[in-house]
């Protein structure tokens, strides 16, 4: 979280962020991260017991098309892996789709997370827990 948060700051096509990263949790840059730290959900998991999660994530696609964006796609994807790698350690469930580079994800998903295509294929998959027929779920 941290990662995508501070990539939207450094990166106009990682987004637009709504807050200021600071603004909860204070500067999430080293040394100024203690309070992130201790809230960190990636090492923290065990708060996250009893709550649903599904984490979304691409690898940033082509290096050469843009090396900044998929840099940081490719930071972020590594603490989804970290936090998934510590959730299944503790015995917690949660539901990982990871897209890659998004060719097999959605048509047109370049595997960065502010692709409108990746980002409509995420909604889509993450709508289809809810519908109320269980053999429709797809992961």
């Amino acid at each position: 979280m941290r990662a995508g948060i501070t990539a939207t700051l450094v990166n106009p096509g990682s987004g637009t962020p709504t807050v200021g990263a600071d603004a909860v949790f204070g500067p999430p840059i080293w040394p100024f991260d203690g309070i992130w730290n201790a809230q960190s959900p990636t090492h923290n998991v065990e708060r996250l017991r009893g709550v649903t999660i599904t984490m979304y994530t691409g690898n940033g696609g082509d290096l050469t098309v843009d090396p900044i964006q998929a840099a940081l796609e490719h930071r972020v994807r590594e603490t989804v892996l970290l936090t998934a790698a510590n959730l299944r350690a503790a015995g917690i469930g949660f539901h990982l789709a990871d897209n890659g580079d998004g060719s097999g994800w959605a048509p047109g998903c370049t595997g960065e997370h502010a692709d409108e295509a990746c980002v409509q294929e995420d909604v889509n998959h993450f709508v289809r827990f809810f519908e109320p027929t269980p053999d429709v779920r797809r992961s």
